[in-house]
């Protein structure tokens, strides 16, 4: 009896489970179905839909339908596509009155870009593991020619050119070192075969955020987005490091002339330390120099003539400015300030600057878009919408002629027309100090030359 009731109790449980797992999976149905109704994945269909004519009324139209939805589909799909070509398009013929060369050939993003000591090549190293040298004489001549590095499983960062313009040095991504390449010349005496030389033996483990070589050969310079700068012998043996107190760097750069480094940070200054040798060329020190201070807030970027007289300076604070570094910091003499520039209303963000070799040509870029002043004017020329995103870097060839600026895929090269009309009102303010008549002789003819280069420029 009691085996008969236990059999009972496990069947009607059984009942009970199943039934209950029934209303549970058509209440699960039911509750998928309305999900899926108002998603508009399926259609509900009403009392019209038993009727067979029109039932075989809806079928005949269904394939109408989807050709109509489908020609209109790709219809669609032509016109984005033809927008995107045309987007495309307009990008990629970016035209101006000064520009040169457009230089396309990286396919991933472009960090950073030099021209040689000699003006004769243009490097660029970007995230699609190349590395690109430009034969400047090439791209004027609108042949855009270009030896193609590649790096093996890993990719540069920065770069700079040799003194002797026969090498140049990259900071390698994940390696976290700095790599030496030579270049190698034809018999005819254009530019051959690059080849990696040797690597730094230490690690470079931070963000290297400007890397320089003196102009001596003596040391190169690498500085890093925290506050440290150090300093190492060509052959990659660390001679020094500087902390330079500041909580971040901005820029950091090796003076044209070879004698100082200096950083930007947090702080309103620019802090300029000179990095002395023996004779014998053995590293001795480095000391601080001197400090341009007369902004209110963060500087952003600073540079350098060719022989370190000069000086310029963008700040946080809305101005740039233009400082006479012709100084003898050992009897404690202070940078003068020559001139101070708004900024324009339209800067949003940090910005990049460069100084010309001769001093008197300021390039400024901002938010896609680059202003060029020189030293005697209020005024700029504008280069507007070069990209959308901020522009990687802008640098004056060592001629003065010309003006690079990098985005993150193209290098757009344009002619230094405000950088000759500056030059040329520094030539007529020279002649009436001239001393001699050949002197003046000489300068007139500058003049000359130049204002017929400037008259074919401005046609």
């Amino acid at each position: 009896m009691e085996s008969t009731s236990s059999n009972n109790n496990v069947s009607q449980a059984l009942v009970i489970i199943i039934l209950s797992m029934t209303v549970v999976l058509i209440l699960l149905v039911s509750y998928a179905k309305n999900i899926l109704l108002f998603l508009g994945i399926i259609k509900q269909h009403g009392p019209q839909d038993d009727d067979k004519t029109e039932k075989d009324s809806s079928k005949s139209e269904i394939p109408d339908n989807k050709e109509a939805t489908k020609s209109k589909d790709t219809n669609q799909l032509n016109k984005m596509a033809t927008s995107k070509k045309d987007r495309t398009v307009s990008k990629s013929k970016f035209t101006h009155e000064h520009l040169v060369a457009t230089l396309k050939s990286h396919t991933g993003i472009i960090s950073d870009m030099h021209f040689s000591p000699n003006g004769k090549y243009l490097a660029s190293c970007a995230d699609d593991r190349s590395i690109y040298v430009w034969i400047i004489k090439d791209f004027l001549n609108n042949s855009s020619k270009s030896i193609r590095v590649n790096v093996d499983y890993d990719h540069a960062t920065k770069l700079c050119f040799s003194p002797d313009n026969k090498a140049f040095l990259v900071t390698l991504f994940s390696e976290e070192t700095i790599r030496v390449y030579k270049m190698a010349k034809k018999e005819d005496g254009t530019l051959g075969k690059i080849q990696s030389a040797f690597d730094f033996p230490e690690k470079c483990p931070h963000e290297v955020l400007t890397i320089g070589i003196a102009s001596t050969g003596l040391y190169v310079m690498t500085c890093y987005k925290n506050p440290i700068i150090k300093i190492w012998d060509i052959k990659g043996t660390l001679l020094t490091s500087i902390d330079t107190l500041q909580m971040n760097h901005t820029h950091g750069r090796v003076s044209p002339c070879g004698r100082f480094v200096a950083c930007s940070g947090f702080t309103s200054e620019v802090k300029v330390w000179e990095v002395t040798f023996s004779k014998t060329n053995e590293f001795k020190e480095t000391t601080k120099a001197f400090q341009l201070g007369s902004h209110t807030s963060t500087i952003y970027s600073f540079d350098f003539n060719n022989d370190s007289t000069r000086m310029a300076t963008i700040s946080k604070d809305g101005t740039w400015k233009l400082w006479d570094t012709n100084i003898d910091y050992k009897r404690r003499q202070d940078p003068k300030l020559l001139r101070t520039w708004n900024c324009q209303s339209s800067f949003v963000g940090s910005s990049l600057l460069c100084l010309s070799a001769n001093g008197l040509s300021v390039a400024i870029a901002n938010h896609g878009s680059v202003y060029i002043y020189n030293v005697y004017d209020e005024d700029c020329d504008r280069i507007e919408d070069l990209c959308i995103g901020d522009i990687v870097a802008v640098e004056f060839s060592p001629s003065n002629a010309h003006l690079a600026v990098c985005t993150e895929k193209s290098i757009f090269v344009f002619h230094n027309v405000k950088g000759l009309k500056g030059f040329i009102k520094d030539l007529k303010l020279k002649i009436q100090s001239a001393s001699t008549t050949s002197m003046k002789e000489r300068i007139k003819e500058q003049i000359n030359t130049a204002m017929t280069q400037l008259a074919s420029l401005d046609k």
